[in-house]
């Protein structure tokens, strides 16, 4: 029995052997025909196309690829078969495997080539010297600024030709994509108002002005535009926005979006930021020295830190979830808009240059202002305030302090008053008698109310009160 096993096992290698020793010899199978893939095309100067090569029988072996160009002022070609346009002129493209070969003409211009015929036009129209009915390389390379915009342009395929650009105007446009990638020397790029879902600026480093709002962006990445100092991407679909590397930028708005992180850490020269209206839970201004003006209202910020913003004059912070808010550094500030958070004190002793404060929808029970002799315009309504001295706002003109606890409220040094509402108190008297300025004033749902007193011959345009009230004119 073993014996039979024995034998069963060298017949076996034996007939492996053979196998193997077969395929070894077996001769390659020899190539009758070979193409390249396309055969002719036509590209413009800088363009590059790769080619392929297609053998017959396609179980022939093809260990090697021997490529050629006719004419390499024209055009070259790599030993991998890619094609790059050199000047005007043709070029046959050459394949050659174990001595056959294949041919492709390549025919190279220096015209531009455009998909879409108004893009065309308005070259032809502006850029065409020479009047050949083309725009070549050259006239494109000498054109400095595009205005495009507000035309039914859907594809800017030739752009990438216009080498030397440093304007590009495209908005209210019908582009859904937009390649500036070989327009390096751009400082100026307005595409507002399109379809574009992304938009590349990392060889735009010469960039200073980027307008790209209304568009549907979900990224911006400009990690390389240091030199910007101007971005607009306002209505879109950013969830972020990283802008630490934009050292000299001066003007963000970046509102409307779905941000829940903003990284300004690296702008110090920034002046002006508008942030509103995203999901921001948190807000880092400590480099941010130079600001001037700051948006960050209907965010979810549950605190701010401005106190290294001492240049600051206008804060809009409103509609957040602030309990605190500093601003004792904030000297220069002259409008601060604070209203809808959880304020339950508000120190505004230091900001004697406000002319706008609006803290109303609070938790305040008491406000000094007498230190703010330039306030104009005051809103402290649905508070907690149960006194308001206004003896030194004498420049005040409007003021609305309704729904709070008041039970006086002591306007004779207001002279300038032409708004008061101070309905939804506890009021038991007004004497408006020196405010013979006013054109509207609300004490409605005063309910201890019995007495308004009005100069002689006062008229007030809009005059709401209870029928319960006595006017009596002074």
């Amino acid at each position: 029995m073993r014996d039979i096993y024995h034998l069963s096992l060298i017949l076996t290698l034996g007939i492996f052997m053979f196998s193997c020793s077969h395929k070894e010899n077996e001769p390659d199978v020899a190539i009758t025909s070979i193409s390249i893939s396309p055969s002719s095309t036509s590209i413009i100067v800088g363009e590059m196309v790769q080619l392929t090569v297609e053998v017959r029988p396609e179980s022939s072996s093809v260990k090697s690829i021997v490529w050629g160009s006719s004419n390499e002022a024209v055009a070259t070609v790599s030993n991998t078969g890619l094609v790059t346009a050199i000047s005007n002129g043709s070029s046959l493209i050459t394949a050659t495997i174990k001595g056959k070969s294949a041919l492709c003409n390549v025919t190279v211009t220096d015209y531009v080539h455009f998909e879409d015929n108004i893009f065309k036009a308005y070259c032809l129209a502006n850029f065409d010297t020479d009047h050949d009915g083309e725009i070549s390389f050259t006239e494109a390379s000498a054109v400095k600024e595009l205005r495009l915009s507000e035309r039914k342009i859907s594809s800017l395929k030739g752009l990438e030709s216009f080498v030397n650009l440093t304007g590009l105007s495209c908005y209210n446009c019908q582009l859904t994509s937009l390649d500036v990638s070989n327009n390096t020397a751009l400082t100026g790029l307005v595409c507002y108002n399109n379809q574009l879902t992304s938009l590349d600026v990392g060889n735009n480093t010469a960039l200073t002005t980027l307008y790209c709002d209304n568009n549907q962006l979900t990224s911006l990445d400009l990690s390389g535009c240091s030199a910007l100092t101007y971005l607009m991407c306002t209505h879109n679909q950013l969830a972020s926005l990283d802008v630490s590397g934009c050292s000299a930028l001066t003007y963000l708005d970046c509102y409307n979006n779905q941000l829940t992180s903003l990284d300004v850490s690296g702008c110090s020269a920034l002046i002006d930021l508008s942030c509103f209206n995203n999901q921001l839970t948190s807000l880092d201004l400590s480099n941010n020295t130079a600001l001037t003006e700051l948006w960050c209202f209907y965010n979810h910020l549950t605190s701010l830190d401005v106190s290294g913003c001492s240049a600051l004059t206008e804060l809009y912070c409103y509609i957040n979830h602030l309990t605190s808010l500093d601003v004792s550094n904030n000297t220069a500030l002259t409008i601060l808009n604070c209203y809808s958070n959880q304020l339950a004190s508000l120190d505004v002793s230091n900001n004697t240059a406000l002319t706008e404060l609006c803290f109303h929808d609070n938790k305040l029970t008491s406000l000094d202002v007498s230190n703010n002799t330039a306030l104009t315009y005051l809103n402290c309504y649905y508070n907690k305030l149960t006194s308001l001295d206004l003896s030194n706002n004498t420049a005040l003109t409007n003021l609305s302090c309704y729904g709070n606890q008041l039970t006086s409220l002591d306007v004779g040094n207001n002279t300038a008053l032409t708004i008061l509402d101070c309905s939804d108190n506890q009021l038991t008297s007004l004497d408006v008698s020196n405010n013979t300025a006013l054109t509207y004033l609300d004490c409605q749902n005063n309910s201890f109310l019995k007495y308004i007193y009005l100069s002689t011959g006062q008229s007030i345009a809009d005059f709401l009160y209870d029928s319960h009230v006595t006017i009596i004119y002074k």
